[in-house]
């Protein structure tokens, strides 16, 4: 019945019935467009996503030399902390403005070979120790102690050669 009356309504031409959207049945007309709340739930989504994500972009630093800082940092800090559990806790030295124990090969007591059976453990970097983007420099300056409090203008990577800590050595960053 439903489907004579839907196509009664399609017939154009026969009798004074024409083809109409309007004159179609409710249940037979299909629905364009969104209903209000289906607006609503969209709208809450992108809230939600906005919400979620604004203050990631908002705390990463704007400055990309900034993050590669922090990521050098990073690095350092980790191969640092593998020399430590590596030689029984004991801390690469600062020799001749570097850690050259992290950049070639050592024995457990911590002093450098040739790679090989007699010295087993590292290098921990592959090349030099990592620059530091805002001086460009890779050199380590011994520090007195960590938080470091005032910059040198050796420039580099401040270093506490007793915990192990180390950091930018860079006015504003120190604490990085």
């Amino acid at each position: 019945m439903v489907e004579l009356e839907f196509l009664n309504h399609l017939r154009v031409g026969i009798g004074r019935r024409r083809f109409s959207f309007w004159n179609l049945p409710m249940r037979l007309v299909r629905r364009f467009g969104f209903t209000l709340v289906e607006l609503l739930i969209v709208a809450v989504f992108v809230a939600v996503l906005t919400a979620a994500v604004l203050p990631q972009m908002s705390a990463a630093p704007d400055n990309p030399q900034v993050q590669v800082l922090h990521y050098n940092l990073t690095a350092l800090r980790a191969q640092i902390e593998h020399y430590k559990l590596e030689h029984g806790g004991a801390i690469p030295q600062v020799v001749d403005g570097g850690l050259s124990q992290l950049t070639a090969a050592t024995d457990s007591t911590g002093r450098i070979g040739s790679a090989g059976p007699l010295f087993p453990l590292g290098p921990y970097f592959s090349g030099p120790l990592p620059f530091n983007p805002l001086d460009g420099r890779n050199c380590v300056v011994p520090a007195g102690g960590y938080p470091f409090v005032l910059a040198t203008p050796e420039g580099g990577w401040l270093y506490d050669a007793l915990d192990g800590h180390v950091g930018a050595n860079t006015p504003g960053h120190l604490a990085d």
